[in-house]
């Protein structure tokens, strides 16, 4: 839920355990950025 509504993204292993980007930086700012503008970021 947390990944389709908000982009939320973060490694775990093998697999990404989808939870949400730990840094905003140049490579993911656009997609954060997004989010952000909808209000849930």
């Amino acid at each position: 839920w947390l990944y389709k509504n908000n982009g939320n993204y973060m490694g775990g292993g093998e697999q990404p355990v989808l939870t949400g980007p730990a840094f905003v930086d140049k490579s993911n700012v656009d997609a954060v950025a997004a989010f952000a503008a909808k209000g849930t970021r």
